[in-house]
């Protein structure tokens, strides 16, 4: 199983690495915050966990909520090639109320990512890795993450000043996790679509709607997020492509060309209804455009089919 996380300088870890390291890091802090269910943060906004699991002693899900919003946090489309009881674990998070700070702006959050360790005789060996999350309770955003380590300590103000001597103070949260352009930058180089599309999801390990928080849908970035759903699509993960597509439809609904990927998306997603009432809002735009040969013949096909 492939590991999805980022170190504190953001740049990616070698899977490789990750995966052989193997920790107990949430047990004593998520047995003390079993009972915690929701935290309330600043600005009337909240995250709510859910799903204790026995066997990590910890969340596996997370949900944040303001008033103009609710989204999933660390949701993304889980692999096909793991085992149901992978599936189950994939994720472990956890926190206190001590965890948010003095304002309830940021919050620190343990999450641990489980892996499968393949050993010589051919059996498997779950692992674990342990990092801490800064969320901003503003809107929901992972807008950075350190080593596990970093949870342990204490708020003075809105820094956080870890435990650890050997630790510098987080001094008040700033955006760390790359932006559409940078991603776009990063993986360019890469081979096949679905190492594209896997790398696109290690630096969206918080979720495609944390994300998308950390960066709205503008004028300015719909371009690198069209593109960065596009790879996520072209690699088999049309569940967090759409996600992003549909962010876009928001701010630029009569853009041609996210007609068309969304028609795919759905299309492939076996929501044939819908993705012919896209289909149909495409052609005529490209008809209508002067552009009727530049039209994929596929778009026809599918038009045409009951």
């Amino acid at each position: 199983m492939k590991n999805s996380a980022i170190n504190y300088n953001m740049k990616k870890t070698i899977p490789t690495l990750l995966i052989a390291v193997s920790c107990n890091c949430l047990s004593s802090e998520a047995a003390n915050s079993r009972n915690i269910t929701t935290i309330q943060g600043g600005g009337n906004s909240s995250i709510t966990f859910r799903d204790w699991s026995d066997w990590s002693k910890a969340w596996k899900s997370a949900e944040y909520k303001n008033p103009y919003k609710k989204i999933a946090i660390y949701k993304t489309k889980q692999s096909d090639n793991v085992t149901s009881q992978q599936k189950r674990e994939d994720i472990a998070i956890s926190t206190t109320q001590q965890k948010l700070s003095p304002s309830g702006r940021y919050i620190l959050i343990n999450r641990s990512q489980f892996g499968a360790l393949y050993l010589e005789d051919g059996s498997t060996k779950t692992t674990e890795v342990t990092h801490c999350d800064v969320i901003d309770m503003k809107n929901g955003c992972l807008i950075l993450t350190r080593p596990a380590e970093y949870c342990s300590g204490t708020w003075s103000d809105e820094k956080w000043i870890p435990t650890s001597s050997d630790y510098q103070a987080i001094d008040a949260p700033t955006l760390e996790t790359p932006s559409p352009a940078k991603i776009i930058k990063q993986i360019k180089n890469i081979g096949t679509p679905t190492d594209k599309a896997e790398s696109v999801i290690d630096y969206m390990y918080m979720g495609t709607d944390s994300y998308l928080s950390c960066y709205p849908p503008t004028t300015n970035n719909v371009r690198e997020l069209n593109d960065i759903a596009f790879f996520l699509a072209e690699g088999g993960d049309n569940y967090n492509a759409l996600n992003i597509y549909r962010a876009l439809e928001k701010v630029s609904p009569s853009r041609i060309v996210l007609k068309l990927n969304i028609a795919d998306a759905l299309w492939e997603t076996n929501k044939h209804p819908e993705a012919k009432k896209y289909y149909s809002e495409y052609k005529e735009k490209m008809e209508h455009s002067g552009f009727s040969r530049k039209i994929p013949t596929r778009v026809t096909e599918r038009l045409k089919k009951p």
